[in-house]
């Protein structure tokens, strides 16, 4: 075997122009897939930091109203955890702990530094039991605290946050520091690399949930309410015990608790209970990611595919001119084995140094691929986690495995032949045998380059369809800042005095047309999900299973501000305020599903048993979804009903470059330690949204290279088929030049059997394009229009890059001088 290899890499060596080719070729379809199977391994199969990981598992509620799954109130956790503790169900017997958790903004700060906004958990008393794991200094909570709310000002930092924002201090433990103005005690310091219960999120600490009351105005509803949802449950599993037991136990309580509180959730909830690796990037999307991975998968899939006959191909090409040497290696005593063996060995060596570069490759494209997912002011930051080399390894075995697959049927082909026909002629044979396996891997290449082709075309036109719709409201020259008044404990008040400042002195800086606040944005991924919305005297008009509804508060500017108007009835007025009647306005389809075909204005809606007068209706500006401008949409005036986070909307004339610099300085002369967060134009925020053009663009990215991957390796694959046959047929074309053929005669000879592989190709890639495009429909925006424009266009592609892989070799036929070829032999 030593020897083969040594042999296998002199005669590679002795042809780099060939070697350099296929090693390319491989590594360009492995490190797509190589890129992908990094983003799966983070997702899916690198483990928590915990003990035992394989045992966790995220536990949620699911309705039949809403398409995601949402956490659970307090409440129903401290239920469930009592049947826990004191075995009085089946749960005791699956789960040893089930702790809660749920991520919050918060500002920290400590004496003489700048108040920084970050993330922690908050949490209950056994969330570190649960996962298993030890302090790196100090301790983690105790058995009896975080029970009642407000008794417990501690705090555990993260290893990250006690070295970035405490420097490492050796003597942090003890020591006091400020969550949003309140003096709270570092009893501890978590391990290195462990970021808590979800995954991947650079949390800076770990506060008890019952401190939630007295970090932030309202926080006790996310302790003592049953109707707010608030955390997400990760619970233990005992030996032996499998999911479905899980799903099975935790079904049975969860249903109980809807039975004894049917008024806190919405009809059909029931309990989720998944593993842990299965609820990432977050438990409210879960479900979609194995769909979107497993789409981009088989994408670059096709592309690895294509990959491998365009290799087969050349190898196939290889193996033909080196007919003459392999049977004299037979006829001195080679046997077929050896032989196999021999060029299966140049293969292996081929895909292992393509792999290596293929993984490599894909370090530097997933960071890549990683950084244009969008940072969201409305969850925690992606922590940075160390390489994993798994990947790369595998990618390596793959590739392996892929030069053997790609060079076994040329080796089988060239060393099944009687070797003394070879060893009478002087020069390889002269004849025009087509090689069909070579043919139709080139068909197979053309098709699966017409379906990834297809596919990134219908990416394209979708994100190219949203980017020109009307959106019912003005997203240029608008900047916007985020911050939270709660977080830095004002009063109603205070904040409502704060606001007023604010605006004052944005609206006098230069430019600026119009400043305005509202608690959401278009397209903000924390907008506000309410049920409970109903129309007073119609119930014939609800649907117990209707879905909730956005929510938004805003200032009496607000919708001005974003060009947004009213189609009837009237804007908010400055008179709507907490001493004026409770008023709302309401979009088309909250209208048409109160009051069918009839004008709302004038009309009383309930709020959660709270009523308001409709005074105004707005058309169906895309605000929740970039996509689906059915969603209903409930807006109130901000003075009605305060809020202490909330989102400056600004308008300016100029550019908004800046204004986007002055935004945290008017606010720092206001309050030095109020942070201002996510400072960009509505237009950014468009780009970014996981609800607007991100998916898209991402998609279109992703897609659209992997398109054009496969698209050069069809062509390389045509070009090497037509260039072989030219070579193949040199002695053919100068005998039939010498009997008078015409040049274009031999054009059209050498290029007859390329274009009948591409229509061929063509055909099937198409058929197969249809089939696919709708299956994924769901996915895409605009599906079924111009389908068929779309494959002409991919047809056009195809057909020219057919013709530009012909033209080299169509060339090299139009010059072979007759004399020449007759002599060759």
């Amino acid at each position: 075997m030593l020897q083969d290899l040594r042999f296998a890499v002199r005669q590679l060596l002795r042809s780099p122009g060939f070697t350099a080719v296929t090693v390319l070729t491989l590594a360009l379809g492995l490190s797509v897939n190589a890129m992908l199977f990094n983003i799966a391994n983070d997702l899916f199969f690198r483990p928590l930091p915990a003990q035992a990981p394989d045992r966790l598992v995220v536990v949620a509620q699911k309705a039949p109203a809403i398409d995601f799954q949402i956490p659970i109130s307090y409440p129903d956790y401290e239920d469930l955890n009592r049947l826990v503790e004191t075995g009085a169900s089946d749960l005791a017997r699956v789960y040893t702990g089930l702790m809660a958790y749920k991520e919050t903004p918060v500002h920290l700060s400590r004496t003489g530094v700048v108040t920084e906004r970050t993330w922690i958990h908050a949490v209950s008393s056994n969330y570190f039991t649960v996962l298993g794991v030890q302090p790196q200094l100090g301790r983690f909570f105790l058995p009896g605290e975080g029970l009642a709310p407000g008794a417990d000002p501690i705090v555990i930092l993260s290893d990250a946050s006690w070295r970035n924002h405490f420097n490492a201090d050796p003597t942090i433990v003890g020591q006091t520091i400020k969550i949003n103005g309140l003096p709270i005690t570092v009893v501890g310091v978590a391990p290195v690399g462990v970021f808590g219960a979800s995954w991947g999120t650079a949390l800076s600490g770990f506060v008890p949930i019952t401190m939630l009351p007295r970090l932030s105005p309202g926080g006790e509803k996310y302790v003592l309410n049953r109707g707010n949802t608030a955390v997400f449950l990760m619970g233990r599993l005992g030996p032996e015990v499998t999911l479905a037991q899980a799903q099975a136990a935790t079904s049975v309580a969860f249903a109980q608790i809807v039975r004894d509180n049917p008024d806190n959730f919405l009809p059909g909830s029931r309990a989720i209970v998944m593993r842990e690796s299965n609820s990432r990037p977050s438990p409210y999307v879960a479900h979609y990611t194995p769909k979107i991975l497993a789409a981009l998968s088989a994408m670059a899939l096709l592309v690895l595919v294509v990959a491998i006959a365009n290799v087969t191909n050349l190898l196939y090409a290889r193996a033909a001119a080196r007919e003459r040497e392999l049977a004299i290696r037979s006829a001195i005593g080679a046997g077929r084995w050896r032989l196999i063996r021999s060029l299966l060995t140049e293969s292996a060596v081929l895909a292992v140094v393509a792999g290596v570069l293929g993984a490599f490759a894909s370090l530097w494209l997933t960071p890549l691929l990683i950084s244009l997912a969008p940072v969201s002011a409305s969850s925690a930051p992606a922590a940075a986690v160390a390489t994993d080399w798994r990947p790369l390894l595998a990618t390596v075995v793959a590739a392996l495995g892929v030069g053997l697959v790609a060079g076994l049927l040329p080796a089988l082909k060239a060393s099944g032949f009687a070797p003394l026909p070879f060893l009478k002629e002087a020069a390889p044979s002269t004849t025009g045998t087509r090689h069909r396996l070579r043919s139709l891997l080139v068909i197979g290449q053309v098709a699966v380059s017409c379906v990834v082709l297809v596919v990134a075309a219908l990416a394209l036109r979708s994100l190219v369809l949203l980017s020109h719709l009307d959106l019912g409201y003005q997203a240029d020259h608008v900047v916007m800042g985020s911050f939270d008044l709660g977080l830095q404990n004002y009063t109603p008040e205070q904040g409502r005095q704060f606001h007023a400042q604010l605006l004052e002195k944005l609206r006098a800086l230069p430019d600026v047309q119009s400043a305005s606040l509202g608690t959401n944005t278009p397209l903000d991924t924390r907008i506000n999900q309410l049920g409970g919305i109903s129309a007073p005297g119609a119930p014939e008009a609800q649907d117990p299973k209707a879905p909730p509804v956005a929510c938004i508060q805003v200032d009496h500017n607000y919708l001005a501000t974003l060009g947004l108007r009213v189609e009837a009835g009237r804007h908010f007025t400055g008179h709507d305020d907490a001493n004026a009647p409770r008023v709302a306005i309401i979009n088309h389809a909250l209208a048409q599903r109160l009051w069918p075909k009839q004008n709302p204005v004038g009309r009383r809606i309930s709020i959660q048993s709270r009523e308001a007068e409709v005074v105004g209706l707005i058309g169906q500006p895309r605000f929740y979804s970039l996509r689906n401008d059915a969603q209903p949409l409930l807006v109130t005036p901000l003075a009605q009903n305060y809020r202490g986070s909330a989102t400056l909307v600004i308008r300016t004339s100029g550019p908004t470059a800046p204004l986007l610099s002055a935004l945290s300085k008017v606010v720092r002369e206001l309050d030095p330690d109020l942070p201002l967060a996510d400072i960009h134009t509505l237009q950014e925020q468009i780009a970014e949204s996981p609800s607007g053009l991100m998916p898209y663009r991402f998609g279109a990215l992703l897609v659209g290279a992997q398109g054009a991957i496969a698209l050069l390796l069809a062509g390389a694959g045509l070009f090497g088929l037509i260039a072989f046959a030219v070579t193949r047929r040199t002695r053919e074309i100068g005998i039939r030049m010498a009997l008078g053929a015409s040049r274009t005669e031999i054009v059209r000879s050498v290029t007859r059997e390329s274009l009948v592989l591409t229509l061929v190709g063509l055909a099937l890639g198409a058929a197969l394009s249809l089939v696919l495009a709708r299956g994924l429909s769901s996915l895409l925006y605009g599906a079924g229009q111009g389908d068929f424009a779309i494959l002409a266009g991919v047809a056009l592609i195809i057909g020219f890059a057919a013709a530009a892989a012909c033209w080299i070799p169509v060339r090299r036929a139009m010059r072979i001088n007759p004399v020449e070829a007759l002599r060759a032999d």
